[in-house]
């Protein structure tokens, strides 16, 4: 029995009865690589959550130009999103699968410069607009740079993670103005990461932070055993550690006061360049303390959980976010916006999907044969 025959079984013999989950998965023999979606789906029922693109996606798995018949679904899908929500949509897409080295599918400055071009091609007229989000983050300074485009562009940037926004691309969800979330996505903190330039890989600086405090604590103890123990560079690590910190959470707390708490009265250059009424400001007034709170939440839990780990979505839902809640057939098309776009990304050379409604594509780059191993 084929992809296509036993999807059609699976959903004739279910039908109309209640499901707690669907896990929805597939095996790519070329790339030798598994993915999966699972579906939360308690007191629904399975034929809630099948549509007409997921058996077209199996009944072409073999087919040599899947890729390009993917593609043409997922412009259909962006489509029928723009449709339901009555604006236009921005997809940014990054891969996962272990064949594309993780470096390459970081948020960059290429991922700017083609964001940039994509929302050029959207009407000066419009006020609203969807950003579709799939990454594990990258470059908080790139992360920064897009959601100043947005929020250049448009008077309401509303975020839909319907996979995972993770470190950076979390930060890109908490400072625009508003998030959609499937049943299954995933937000992580966005405590910062340092490159190591020894290994290549990225350690959280509030590891660094703690490895430097042991070091000043144990100095004089093994001093003798450690010829190159050099105190003035633990110290300038220790306080480049803690600024890097503080710059994040001034940073992100300042962009989610303005644009996901709406605070009118008060500009961006105002509180950054007074050095004295931003402090005062986010203590005294209460959008301010939130704010705050909401910062200090993101970058503590990747110190006590792990860069790597999810927030639970209680925890997003408590600390008073604008996240939105959507019709079924909307978060049924935002899961198909995924699925397609992980499979166009499977089956194809490209590493990142950058796309809006009206079909323009940018940024579909091909990763080099080597590693890649800069920021």
């Amino acid at each position: 029995m084929n992809d296509y025959k036993y999807a059609q079984y699976i959903l004739k013999k279910y039908e109309n009865q209640p499901l707690e989950s669907f896990s929805f998965s597939w095996y790519n023999n070329e790339h030798q690589s598994y993915a999966s979606n699972t579906y939360l789906m308690k007191g629904s029922k399975i034929n809630n959550i099948m549509f007409e693109s997921d058996w077209i996606g199996y009944e072409s798995i073999h087919g040599v130009q899947e890729g390009v018949q993917v593609l043409v679904l997922l412009k259909k899908s962006l489509k029928k999103l723009a449709e339901l929500r009555g604006k236009p949509v921005v997809l940014y897409f990054s891969a996962t699968e272990q064949k594309h080295f993780l470096n390459q599918t970081r948020i960059s400055v290429q991922d700017v410069k083609d964001i940039n071009e994509i929302l050029y091609k959207i009407p000066e007229s419009t006020q609203e607009i969807d950003f579709v989000i799939n990454s594990s983050g990258g470059d908080f300074k790139c992360a920064f740079d897009i959601v100043e485009l947005l929020q250049a562009r448009f008077k309401k940037v509303t975020c839909i993670v319907p996979d995972f926004a993770l470190s950076a691309a979390s930060a890109i969800c908490l400072m625009n103005n508003e998030i959609i979330l499937s049943a299954n996505a995933k937000i992580g903190p966005i405590d910062p990461l340092i490159e190591s330039y020894l290994t290549k890989e990225y350690i959280s600086v509030y590891t660094l932070w703690q490895s430097t405090e042991w070091a000043m604590k144990n100095y004089t103890k093994h001093l003798e055993s450690h010829q190159n123990y050099n105190m003035d560079e633990i110290t300038k690590l220790r306080k480049g550690c803690s600024q890097s910190i503080q710059n994040i959470k001034k940073i992100v707390s300042l962009y989610i006061l303005i644009y996901m708490f709406n605070i009118k009265n008060v500009t961006i250059g105002k509180l950054w360049l007074d050095k004295w009424y931003m402090p005062l400001y986010m203590t005294f007034n209460s959008k301010g303390r939130k704010a705050k709170q909401v910062t200090n939440f993101f970058i503590n839990w990747g110190r006590d959980y792990g860069h790597d780990s999810f927030i639970p979505h209680s925890a997003l839902y408590n600390m008073g976010l604008n996240i939105a809640q959507v019709s079924n057939e909307i978060l049924e098309t935002m899961q198909e916006i995924s699925f397609l776009s992980h499979k166009y990304l499977l089956k194809s050379d490209s590493i990142k999907i950058h796309m809006n409604s009206e079909g323009l594509d940018m940024g579909m780059s091909t990763p080099s044969m080597k590693r890649d191993d800069s920021d």
